[in-house]
């Protein structure tokens, strides 16, 4: 990519307890008919099809398209309501049966949406405009990583390409991973937050997911956990698991009478706890992202080529308020910027949160600065 630049995209939601019944699909969206009964409050600054509407941008194309294709196991109406404020259907259908059943049973839900990116040049992070959202919405259907049909003309052809990349197709029957196109200034990193209650004054349910969207170059020892303010993480109900897809293309043999060679797998750990510190001040995890730039790099000089797709890290636990006051989630991502293996350590303070490294790698981790906020008002 020309422009070298990191994106983050943050989205949270919060619910807590039961949402509307099962409902059926509206035709066509239009802006003046667009309305949600079951999300009670949402921030974006993105354009959706409430507010902010704009018929001819990608990202309000895609959302129109997933209001009109109910895919999920959530209830037609929340799915729906989800699409309207800048939510996929790709996005729901990664969530966890847990998750959904909490979604489809909540009477509170909130939604927060945000898109940012840091520039390498200047490291000043920035939110996205609304031609950026657009060209990093049609990167990721051009590679097949969304759905998205067009009857018409391509949107393709009618959005800017603000990042210096022109997609040429829409909705490709098989994406091209033949060329070598890992990134080292463009990693897309996406967060997202649910909280949620079933009764009033019961605990809350939380779970929280950092996923590589673009490949992450640089793959040691990452950082991701959840600072909590005004409760008490529960003892043992806490859970990490990390995911990606793997894949390994190669061709063997020479001109018409070679062939592409690909595999894949699911590799998957479960990462213990880092350190939780008083009675739930928070909770951290160190995770090793998967693969080994330098490996992948002898591997490429041997005709292989290996790439390690849509990496997630998922928290889960629960925590019972200790105050009438709000609780507050805060999201921490920490990310290696080097190749070298370090082991990082961790610190909790009234201050925050802190990574830390000895002697000459002190300045070898960034933290995500626009991570989730995440101010939950408890019944």
């Amino acid at each position: 990519m020309k422009e070298k630049a990191k994106k983050i995209i943050s989205t949270v939601i919060i619910c807590s307890m039961v949402l509307s019944i099962f409902g059926g699909r509206t035709n066509k969206i239009k802006a003046e008919e667009v309305n949600i009964e079951s999300v009670e409050n949402y921030t974006t600054d993105a354009p959706n099809l409430i507010d902010n509407y704009d018929e001819d941008s990608a990202l309000c194309k895609k959302l129109e398209y997933d209001v009109e294709n109910y895919t999920t196991k959530l209830k037609s109406d929340v799915e729906e309501d989800l699409n309207k404020i800048g939510v996929f259907d790709e996005e729901i259908e990664d969530l966890d049966d847990d998750t959904i059943n909490t979604l489809n049973k909540s009477i509170n839900t909130h939604v927060y949406i945000s898109y940012d990116f840091v520039n390498n040049v200047t490291g000043q992070y920035e939110h996205m405009k609304d031609d950026e959202i657009d060209n990093l919405v049609e990167e990721e259907i051009n590679e097949d990583n969304i759905d998205y049909e067009e009857e018409e003309d391509s949107i393709l052809d009618k959005v800017g390409t603000v990042l210096g990349i022109k997609a040429t197709k829409v909705n490709a029957a098989e994406p091209k991973y033949e060329a070598w196109d890992h990134p080292t200034g463009y990693n897309a990193l996406k967060q997202t937050v649910y909280a949620c209650q079933f009764k009033k004054g019961g605990i809350i349910y939380v779970t929280a997911k950092a996923t590589w969207v673009k490949e992450a170059h640089y793959r040691n020892k990452d950082v991701f956990g959840v600072r909590v303010s005004r409760a008490d993480i529960i003892s043992k109900s806490w859970k990490c698991e990390h995911t990606v897809t793997h894949r390994t293309e190669s061709f063997v043999g020479q001109g018409i009478f070679g062939k592409w060679i690909k595999t894949k797998d699911n590799p998957k750990t479960n990462p213990t706890a880092w350190k939780i510190v008083g009675k739930g001040d928070g909770i951290m995890y160190t995770v090793n992202l998967f693969g080994d730039r330098t490996n992948m790099n002898r591997n490429l000089r041997q005709g292989v080529q290996e790439y390690y797709d849509n990496e997630k890290i998922q928290i889960k636990f629960q925590c019972k308020p200790t105050s009438k006051k709000a609780t507050i989630l805060t999201t921490h991502y920490w990310h290696s910027k080097t190749n070298k293996s370090i082991s990082p350590s961790i610190g909790f303070s009234s201050g925050g949160v802190s990574v830390g490294v000895s002697g000459s790698s002190k300045n070898y981790y960034e933290e995500i600065n626009h991570n989730a906020y995440l101010v939950y008002n408890h019944i």
